[in-house]
């Protein structure tokens, strides 16, 4: 579908490569979580530096609101996101970037 959801002109959208590299710009720790999330674990804002915010959850990071820290450099990156029954279910997470000696 190519239709813009804020003013829904048929079949205007373009197709927009992003980068997945980013900042963090908000983020909540969640103690539960629906059925095969491992709690706890950090969801989270990033600021593209292609330009939109998105959401999605942060690994690589231990869930501590004192140890996570704000504008910190992020890559995404395919992660588990949750395992059920012993399947799990793989999409996009951003994870720390790794800052080089």
């Amino acid at each position: 579908m190519s239709d813009c959801p804020n003013c829904v002109s048929h079949d205007t959208m373009e197709p927009y490569r992003l980068r997945g590299h980013g900042h963090l710009r908000d983020f909540v720790i969640a103690h539960r979580g629906p059925t095969g999330f491992a709690v706890p674990y950090v969801q989270a804002y990033v600021k593209l530096d292609d330009g939109p915010v998105v959401y999605s959850n942060l690994d690589g990071v231990e869930p501590d609101e004192s140890r996570i820290k704000l504008g910190i450099e992020v890559q995404m990156r395919i992660g588990v996101v949750k395992s059920i029954d012993g399947v799990d279910f793989v999409g996009w997470t951003f994870h720390p970037v790794e800052k080089q000696p």
